[in-house]
């Protein structure tokens, strides 16, 4: 195996338990604000797919986003991408809409992996006010999916739902 189908392999992988996770989720499911300070699931959902937009096309390529691109703020009813918790934790998603744009993202990551150079990924960037390696945070990207695939899944489990799908 080499490194662009370790990559693609790493984020397919990602993004399968994440669709597992989020295949039976209800509107009432999204919006609930579970306990504590934890945020409602709707909100974890765009938070972490927005970024994944964000890193491959924004940061890593220098391109507008898939949301930009795809004009997808006018499918999904929203005059802009919700970036900060405040604008996320309102949002009312519609999961079937917004599962266009899953898959969207999915697929421009899917090609960009497929075909990033090791000297791309070895370029810096900068990143959370300091430089990284492109590498470093594709590292992080596919962390960032399956650790807010886990906080998901353990949501759905609060409010009495099976939370992984194995």
């Amino acid at each position: 195996m080499n490194l662009n189908e370790f990559l693609v392999a790493e984020l397919m992988t990602a993004h399968s338990i994440l669709d597992g996770v989020i295949n039976d989720l209800s509107a009432e499911m999204l919006a609930v604000s579970s306990q504590g300070t934890a945020n409602p699931i709707g909100a974890t959902l765009a938070h972490v797919i927005g970024s994944e937009d964000r890193m491959i096309h924004a940061l890593f390529q220098g391109k507008p986003t898939e949301w930009e691109r795809g004009g997808w703020g006018a499918k999904l009813g929203m005059a802009a991408q919700p970036r900060q918790w405040d604008e996320l934790k309102s949002l009312a998603i519609d999961l079937p809409a917004f599962r266009g744009y899953i898959q969207a993202v999915s697929a421009s990551a899917k090609a960009y992996f497929a075909t990033v150079s090791e000297a791309d990924l070895e370029r810096t960037v900068p990143f959370n006010g300091r430089d990284m390696k492109v590498g470093q945070i594709a590292g992080l990207m596919l962390f960032h999916l399956g650790l807010h695939a886990g906080e998901i899944a353990a949501h759905k489990g609060i409010q009495g739902a099976k939370g992984l799908p194995f």
